[in-house]
């Protein structure tokens, strides 16, 4: 079962990261009239939370 939750914190964590690419290459763009569907920050947030749950579950499953 713990193995579900480090599998899920994992992805969660890429999920971070990438969204923390796009944004960054959001923030460096040269056309500022262009916008962006993804709402990358709420993702960010989002994502940070599951993955802090996840690991604390697979935690709590080991001790």
């Amino acid at each position: 079962m713990q193995g579900q939750f480090w599998g899920i914190g994992i992805i969660a964590t890429l999920i971070v990261i990438l969204a923390n690419i796009g944004e960054y290459r959001r923030r460096r763009r040269r056309n500022l009239e262009n916008v962006g569907i993804l709402p990358l920050q709420a993702i960010m947030v989002i994502a940070t939370f599951v993955a802090l749950f996840a690991f604390a579950f697979g935690l709590k499953e080991i001790l």
